[in-house]
Protein backbone atom coordinates (compact mmCIF):
# COMPACT_ATOMS: atom_id res chain seq x y z
CA UNK A 1 0.00 0.00 0.00
CA UNK A 2 1.66 3.33 -0.71
CA UNK A 3 1.82 6.14 1.45
CA UNK A 4 -1.03 8.58 1.40
CA UNK A 5 -0.37 12.60 1.92
CA UNK A 6 -2.90 13.48 4.32
CA UNK A 7 -5.76 15.41 3.16
CA UNK A 8 -8.63 17.20 4.91
CA UNK A 9 -11.62 15.55 6.17
CA UNK A 10 -13.71 15.45 9.28
CA UNK A 11 -16.91 16.65 10.08
CA UNK A 12 -16.24 17.32 13.71
CA UNK A 13 -14.55 20.76 14.44
CA UNK A 14 -10.97 21.10 15.52
CA UNK A 15 -9.32 20.53 18.41
CA UNK A 16 -9.52 23.62 20.33
CA UNK A 17 -6.80 22.84 22.74
CA UNK A 18 -2.55 23.02 22.74
CA UNK A 19 -2.98 18.95 23.16
CA UNK A 20 -2.75 17.24 19.69
CA UNK A 21 -5.67 14.66 18.78
CA UNK A 22 -5.07 11.47 16.76
CA UNK A 23 -7.88 9.49 16.30
CA UNK A 24 -6.91 5.81 14.86
CA UNK A 25 -9.60 3.32 13.03
CA UNK A 26 -7.97 -0.60 13.00
CA UNK A 27 -9.22 -3.50 13.42
CA UNK A 28 -6.76 -6.36 15.70
CA UNK A 29 -6.59 -8.50 12.93
CA UNK A 30 -5.69 -6.50 10.23
CA UNK A 31 -1.94 -6.34 9.47
CA UNK A 32 -1.77 -3.04 7.55
CA UNK A 33 -2.90 -1.80 11.24
CA UNK A 34 -0.34 -3.27 13.17
CA UNK A 35 2.41 -1.96 10.60
CA UNK A 36 0.61 1.81 11.05
CA UNK A 37 0.33 1.66 14.23
CA UNK A 38 3.77 0.83 14.60
CA UNK A 39 4.90 3.70 12.12
CA UNK A 40 2.60 5.95 13.67
CA UNK A 41 4.12 5.43 17.16
CA UNK A 42 7.67 5.97 15.70
CA UNK A 43 6.64 9.30 14.04
CA UNK A 44 5.07 10.81 17.47
CA UNK A 45 8.34 9.37 19.51
CA UNK A 46 10.63 11.87 17.00
CA UNK A 47 8.06 14.79 17.68
CA UNK A 48 9.02 17.55 19.80
CA UNK A 49 5.78 17.70 20.68
CA UNK A 50 5.48 14.18 21.49
CA UNK A 51 4.26 15.10 25.28
CA UNK A 52 1.37 16.98 24.07
CA UNK A 53 0.07 14.74 21.34
CA UNK A 54 -3.00 12.04 22.61
CA UNK A 55 -3.54 9.21 20.07
CA UNK A 56 -7.19 7.80 20.29
CA UNK A 57 -7.99 3.94 19.31
CA UNK A 58 -11.02 3.62 17.34
CA UNK A 59 -13.28 0.35 17.07
CA UNK A 60 -13.73 -0.97 13.13
CA UNK A 61 -14.42 -4.42 12.69
CA UNK A 62 -13.16 -5.28 8.90
CA UNK A 63 -15.70 -8.84 9.07
CA UNK A 64 -18.03 -8.65 11.66
CA UNK A 65 -19.57 -11.89 10.22
CA UNK A 66 -16.23 -13.73 10.98
CA UNK A 67 -17.17 -16.53 13.15
CA UNK A 68 -15.87 -16.51 17.41
CA UNK A 69 -14.35 -19.96 16.94
CA UNK A 70 -10.84 -19.26 15.61
CA UNK A 71 -8.97 -20.53 12.47
CA UNK A 72 -5.92 -20.55 11.15
CA UNK A 73 -5.59 -17.18 9.33
CA UNK A 74 -3.92 -18.65 6.09
CA UNK A 75 -7.18 -21.33 5.81
CA UNK A 76 -9.21 -18.00 6.25
CA UNK A 77 -7.41 -15.55 3.39
CA UNK A 78 -7.85 -18.78 0.54
CA UNK A 79 -11.95 -18.89 2.02
CA UNK A 80 -11.99 -15.59 1.80
CA UNK A 81 -10.79 -14.30 -0.87
CA UNK A 82 -10.92 -17.77 -3.40
CA UNK A 83 -7.69 -18.69 -3.78
CA UNK A 84 -5.06 -21.39 -3.62
CA UNK A 85 -3.92 -21.94 -0.49
CA UNK A 86 -0.25 -20.99 -2.22
CA UNK A 87 -1.31 -17.91 -3.04
CA UNK A 88 -2.45 -17.22 0.42
CA UNK A 89 0.99 -18.58 1.39
CA UNK A 90 2.71 -15.72 -1.06
CA UNK A 91 0.43 -13.27 0.30
CA UNK A 92 1.28 -13.44 3.70
CA UNK A 93 4.95 -14.18 2.85
CA UNK A 94 4.81 -10.75 1.41
CA UNK A 95 3.46 -8.97 4.64
CA UNK A 96 5.76 -11.09 7.17
CA UNK A 97 8.79 -9.35 4.58
CA UNK A 98 7.33 -5.85 5.01
CA UNK A 99 6.65 -6.33 9.06
CA UNK A 100 10.26 -7.44 9.97
CA UNK A 101 11.51 -4.95 7.53
CA UNK A 102 9.86 -2.44 9.84
CA UNK A 103 11.08 -4.46 12.69
CA UNK A 104 7.70 -6.15 13.80
CA UNK A 105 7.37 -9.82 14.80
CA UNK A 106 5.12 -11.63 11.97
CA UNK A 107 3.89 -15.12 11.70
CA UNK A 108 1.58 -16.40 8.90
CA UNK A 109 0.40 -19.03 11.88
CA UNK A 110 -1.61 -17.38 13.98
CA UNK A 111 -5.66 -17.78 14.02
CA UNK A 112 -8.26 -15.07 12.77
CA UNK A 113 -11.82 -14.77 14.62
CA UNK A 114 -14.76 -12.48 15.10
CA UNK A 115 -13.09 -9.66 16.84
CA UNK A 116 -15.83 -7.74 18.65
CA UNK A 117 -15.17 -8.92 22.27
CA UNK A 118 -11.64 -8.00 21.51
CA UNK A 119 -12.44 -3.93 20.42
CA UNK A 120 -14.98 -3.91 23.82
CA UNK A 121 -12.21 -4.63 25.94
CA UNK A 122 -10.02 -2.02 24.15
CA UNK A 123 -12.74 0.36 25.00
CA UNK A 124 -12.45 -0.76 28.79
CA UNK A 125 -8.63 -0.42 28.33
CA UNK A 126 -9.00 3.13 27.01
CA UNK A 127 -11.16 4.21 30.23
CA UNK A 128 -8.21 2.82 32.27
CA UNK A 129 -6.20 5.32 29.77
CA UNK A 130 -4.30 2.20 28.51
CA UNK A 131 -6.06 2.13 25.35
CA UNK A 132 -3.10 2.08 23.11
CA UNK A 133 -1.45 -0.22 25.54
CA UNK A 134 -3.66 -3.11 25.51
CA UNK A 135 -4.22 -3.04 21.86
CA UNK A 136 -0.12 -2.93 21.04
CA UNK A 137 0.00 -6.07 23.30
CA UNK A 138 -2.87 -7.83 21.49
CA UNK A 139 -0.96 -6.99 18.20
CA UNK A 140 2.21 -7.87 19.26
CA UNK A 141 0.88 -11.94 20.81
CA UNK A 142 -1.41 -11.98 17.35
CA UNK A 143 0.97 -10.88 15.00
CA UNK A 144 3.76 -12.89 16.36
CA UNK A 145 1.59 -16.35 16.45
CA UNK A 146 2.26 -16.61 20.13
CA UNK A 147 -1.01 -16.75 20.96
CA UNK A 148 -4.75 -16.91 20.52
CA UNK A 149 -5.91 -13.34 21.57
CA UNK A 150 -9.74 -14.33 21.24
CA UNK A 151 -9.73 -16.36 23.61
CA UNK A 152 -11.29 -14.91 26.87
CA UNK A 153 -8.98 -16.13 29.36
CA UNK A 154 -6.26 -14.63 27.46
CA UNK A 155 -7.91 -11.16 27.07
CA UNK A 156 -8.38 -11.09 30.79
CA UNK A 157 -5.20 -12.13 31.70
CA UNK A 158 -3.66 -9.43 29.02
CA UNK A 159 -5.95 -7.02 30.94
CA UNK A 160 -4.43 -8.27 33.82
CA UNK A 161 -1.10 -7.23 32.77
CA UNK A 162 -1.54 -4.23 32.05
CA UNK A 163 -2.92 -3.13 35.68
CA UNK A 164 -6.81 -3.44 35.09
CA UNK A 165 -8.78 -5.82 37.39
CA UNK A 166 -9.20 -8.81 35.98
CA UNK A 167 -12.43 -9.35 37.05
CA UNK A 168 -13.55 -5.99 35.73
CA UNK A 169 -12.44 -7.09 32.09
CA UNK A 170 -14.54 -10.58 32.76
CA UNK A 171 -17.42 -8.91 33.86
CA UNK A 172 -17.34 -7.20 30.55
CA UNK A 173 -16.49 -9.81 28.37
CA UNK A 174 -19.43 -11.87 29.89
CA UNK A 175 -22.11 -9.09 29.38
CA UNK A 176 -22.66 -6.45 26.94
CA UNK A 177 -20.59 -3.57 28.21
CA UNK A 178 -18.90 -1.53 25.33
CA UNK A 179 -20.61 -2.53 22.81
CA UNK A 180 -22.43 0.50 21.90
CA UNK A 181 -19.05 2.53 21.90
CA UNK A 182 -17.63 0.02 19.41
CA UNK A 183 -20.97 0.75 17.17
CA UNK A 184 -20.62 4.25 18.15
CA UNK A 185 -17.08 4.17 16.62
CA UNK A 186 -18.46 2.01 13.52
CA UNK A 187 -21.18 4.38 12.82
CA UNK A 188 -18.80 7.69 12.90
CA UNK A 189 -16.42 5.62 10.55
CA UNK A 190 -19.61 5.28 8.15
CA UNK A 191 -20.20 8.74 8.23
CA UNK A 192 -16.47 9.50 7.38
CA UNK A 193 -17.00 7.35 4.52
CA UNK A 194 -14.26 5.08 6.15
CA UNK A 195 -14.27 1.57 4.46
CA UNK A 196 -11.00 0.24 5.29
CA UNK A 197 -8.51 0.94 7.98
CA UNK A 198 -6.11 1.89 9.04
CA UNK A 199 -7.78 5.35 9.01
CA UNK A 200 -5.93 7.93 10.59
CA UNK A 201 -7.97 11.28 11.67
CA UNK A 202 -4.80 13.87 12.98
CA UNK A 203 -6.65 17.06 14.84
CA UNK A 204 -10.15 16.06 13.37
CA UNK A 205 -9.29 17.56 9.79
CA UNK A 206 -6.28 15.63 8.72
CA UNK A 207 -7.02 12.56 7.23
CA UNK A 208 -4.66 9.66 6.41
CA UNK A 209 -6.40 6.64 4.46
CA UNK A 210 -3.99 3.18 4.70
CA UNK A 211 -0.40 2.90 6.67
CA UNK A 212 1.68 6.02 5.70
CA UNK A 213 5.37 5.82 5.65
CA UNK A 214 6.55 7.00 8.94
CA UNK A 215 7.61 10.21 7.21
CA UNK A 216 4.14 10.81 6.23
CA UNK A 217 2.76 10.20 9.75
CA UNK A 218 5.33 12.96 10.55
CA UNK A 219 4.26 16.00 8.28
CA UNK A 220 0.73 15.26 9.27
CA UNK A 221 1.69 16.32 12.67
CA UNK A 222 3.68 18.76 11.82
CA UNK A 223 0.82 19.96 9.34
CA UNK A 224 -1.62 19.89 12.33
CA UNK A 225 0.69 21.34 14.97
CA UNK A 226 1.66 24.72 12.83
CA UNK A 227 -2.21 24.71 12.52
CA UNK A 228 -2.09 25.32 16.94
CA UNK A 229 0.14 28.05 16.45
Amino acid sequence: MASPSPQQAGPTEPQVTDRLRIDVWSDIVCPWCYIGQHRLRQAIASSPHAEAISVVPRSFELDPTSPSEPVPTLDMLAQKFGIPAARAERLEAQMTALAHGDGLEYSPNRVNANTFDAHRLVQLAANHGLGNQFLDLLQRELFSGRANIFDHSFLTGAAAQLGIPRQRAEEVLNGDEYADAVRRDQQEARSLGITGVPFTLVDARLAISGASSVDGYKQAIEQARSGHS
